[in-house]
């Protein structure tokens, strides 16, 4: 590429069918401070980036009154005002902003009406062309938030409206009130939970709005080979795969640079080839991760750790710590809270709620103490994570309304001491939490100490080498790989929080004693295809805990993917009134599997009987008398 692409090389999209925009966009975010928050490091550097993207064929620019905050509109208009006659502003308001790199939804009709108007003056304009809702409030219903936006539609304050961070289920529900011509969600080569709504927007000409559409572009490995095929960015390969995956998509990258904005701008005109574009769809890294790692990581004894550095967004919300630290969580989905508590190695990003668990809940992932964007204040102590895992509880929850809680590994460990405590939470549902009963495997010497003493001599790679090959027992091979691949910086940066998984379970044996204070409904799970350890491991924590269920997850080890436990998840959280009469009984669960010879087999004949303990189709029970 020789000449500097425009935005034209995109082709053009309409927006609510009359605003034609090419179909490369630039969002404005990123025009502003550190932590998304007061004026950029250089204004002039930043209107120059703005001025820049509109000369390129840039006619489509999102940006946000919580975006600086003000900061990125008052910039806007001083830099394009009066605007070319094709410049589509898209704007949003529904979150305010208390501090640098923190967020909080503010969907009541008053908050709205005041944001749209102060971007109407900010922008210099008499009609915003796309406003859009920024995240729906969990505390203001939607209906009441959407209804005020078309008022302001109504009295022609604003064109055309869009709606952002939402389920297919919010979209429908904002439908029915308001004609809404956009959705904006996270969605990127890595991240896809958004995939059933783009469908959607093909369905109904809507135009998806991609944010964050190149963040974690290198943890797909085809990304990385079609660059180096191409002689491009892995970037630019990004931008031209969601370009050529859905008509629908418009790419909104951000940058406060020139040079960043021409490079991105210059994707428009890369062109992969049909394998290129199936390799990138397949997600090629995370899968051939997964399938190398999982098979060794059920012995992990604190999470898979398939997803490992934490990046931020503009999703992201903070709560404080009973001590003050910082902790940072994202939300997604629709319905009850669900707050995941994940193990080692993982972030807030590791754990990618499948549709069918987004549509029912509103999934909670957060960074535990010392990861990601959270706090790591010292020194540390396991009642501390407890006090932080009740932090995000209590953000998250509605009145009247405790969230349910899903623990894995050592996050299990953390959400049952957290229940034992008495932590409000509506159930738990613990996945192998890894305590050691004494003699039924070999740990090494002291592995927190020496893990602590290898990061402060600076020899983290050496940290997590231990970890992998003397704790968990990976074969080497399969470490050599991960050092050589684009997880490995992420194993790294969290390596120090080692102890923290450590500290939680320990080597003591099953902590009976506080176990047998959670009263909260407990279900736990584990995999038929863990090691021997393990799975006796998961039996005795549920003989520990009064009233829990077991739940044996056949065909799957300690990684057992999200797509597999939702179902579960789902049947036990909205269940957990209803099935009172279960408490108690022991469940095994055959994927796919219909459930009449494994009730033959396990004892339950009577069809009458699974009417009446509403078992899902996949269930199977026996009590634990005849295990």
């Amino acid at each position: 590429m020789n000449a500097q692409p425009t935005a034209a090389a995109a082709g053009t999209i309409d927006v609510g069918g009359d605003l034609t925009v090419n179909r490369l966009g630039f969002g404005a975010m990123r025009v502003t401070g550190s932590g998304i928050w007061g004026d950029p490091p250089s204004r002039e550097r930043a209107i120059a980036t703005v001025r820049r993207v509109v000369e390129l064929g840039v006619n489509f620019i999102d940006t946000a009154d919580s975006y600086g905050p003000e900061v990125s509109e008052n910039l806007i208009a001083d830099a394009l005002h009066p605007y070319p006659d094709d410049l589509v502003i898209a704007t949003k308001g529904g979150l305010i902003r208390p501090a640098p790199s923190r967020w909080e939804a503010d969907g009541r009709p008053a908050h709205l009406r005041e944001a749209c108007e102060g971007s109407l003056r900010r922008l210099r304009l008499e009609q915003i062309p796309l406003y859009q809702l920024h995240r729906p409030d969990p505390a203001v219903p939607l209906a009441d938030s959407i209804g005020a936006i078309a008022e302001l539609k109504n009295e022609g304050k604003i064109r055309h409206v869009g709606i952002s961070n939402v389920s297919e289920r919010q979209l429908r529900q904002a439908q029915q009130i308001v004609p809404i011509v956009s959705v904006q969600n996270r969605y990127n080569a890595s991240d896809r939970r958004s995939e059933s709504l783009i469908d959607l927007c093909e369905q109904e000409q809507l135009v998806f709005l991609p944010w964050a559409p190149v963040q974690e572009a290198g943890k797909n490995r085809a990304v990385a080979a079609a660059a180096r095929r191409h002689g491009v960015t892995q970037h630019q390969v990004v931008l031209a795969w969601m370009l050529a995956t859905s008509p629908q998509i418009l790419p909104i990258p951000g940058t406060g640079s020139v040079a960043h904005a021409e490079e991105n701008i210059a994707a428009a005109a890369v062109e992969l080839s049909a394998d290129d574009i199936d390799a990138i769809s397949k997600g090629a890294l995370l899968a051939r991760s997964r399938a190398t790692i999982s098979g060794w990581l059920h012995r992990f004894p604190a999470g898979r750790g398939t997803r490992l550095t934490s990046t931020w967004g503009e999703q992201m919300e903070t709560t404080e710590s009973a001590d003050g630290t910082v902790i940072a969580y994202d939300r997604t989905g629709d319905g009850p809270p669900l707050v995941i508590v994940l193990g080692a190695f993982c972030d807030r990003k590791t754990f990618v709620p499948p549709a069918s668990l987004a549509s029912r809940f509103t999934v909670c992932t957060y960074d535990r103490r010392g990861r990601g964007d959270s706090g790591d204040t010292q020194p540390y102590s396991p009642d501390l994570e407890v006090a932080d895992l009740a932090a995000v509880i209590g953000a998250v929850s509605g009145a009247g309304s405790l969230a349910f809680v899903y623990g894995h590994s050592s996050g299990a460990a953390l959400a049952l001491r957290a229940a034992a405590q008495g932590v409000p939470m509506a159930a738990l549902a613990a996945y192998e939490a890894p305590y050691t009963i004494p003699g039924t495997r070999e740990l090494p010497e002291d592995p927190p100490g020496r893990i602590t003493a290898l990061v402060a001599a600076g020899r983290r790679a050496d940290a997590v080498r231990f970890w992998m090959t003397d704790v968990v027992q990976g074969p080497a091979e399969v470490v050599l790989r991960m050092e050589n691949s684009p997880m490995w910086p992420g194993l790294l940066a969290l390596a120090h929080t080692l102890p923290y998984d450590f500290a939680l379970t320990g080597d003591q044996g099953i902590p009976v004693d506080y176990l047998a204070k959670i009263t909260a409904p407990v279900l736990v799970l584990g995999g038929a295809n863990s090691p021997d350890w393990f799975r006796r491991t998961v039996q005795a924590t549920t003989e520990a805990i009064p009233g829990a269920r077991l739940v044996t997850l056949d065909g799957q080890d300690h990684g057992a993917p999200p797509e597999v436990i939702a179902p579960v998840l789902t049947d036990f959280f909205l269940g957990a009134r209803s099935l009172g009469t279960l408490r108690g009984l022991a469940f095994r669960i055959v994927p796919g599997q219909p459930d009449i010879g494994w009730v033959r087999r396990l004892g339950c004949r009577d069809r009458a009987w699974r009417r009446r303990l509403r078992l899902p189709a996949a269930w199977s029970c026996r009590s634990k008398a005849n295990r």
